[in-house]
């Protein structure tokens, strides 16, 4: 499916159950992503993704989450999570 054509939601949708299945989402919510740049979910998925494997690429998921909804808390919250992992965190 193009990700271009579908709503953001499903794509977090098709994600979720990719992950309960034990398939890596991280390239469909890339290419989502890449095609919603400005969707808050996909941001903060992506963060959820990467955070483990990835810190430093998890806190820029996040950065962009909270640029999209500053006033989100799980967002800033695992933004600083991302950044304690990273070592940079001041």
């Amino acid at each position: 499916a193009d990700p271009g054509r579908e709503a953001p939601a499903a794509l977090v949708s098709v994600a979720r159950l990719m992950m309960v299945v034990g398939l890596d989402p991280a390239p469909v919510l890339l290419r989502s992503h890449a095609a919603h740049p400005a969707d808050f979910r996909l941001a903060f998925h992506l963060g959820d993704v990467f955070l483990a494997r990835d810190p430093v690429r998890a806190a820029g998921f996040y950065r962009t989450a909270r640029g999209l909804r500053p006033d989100n808390f799980a967002a800033n919250i695992n933004f600083g999570v991302a950044l304690l992992k990273t070592g940079d965190a001041e």
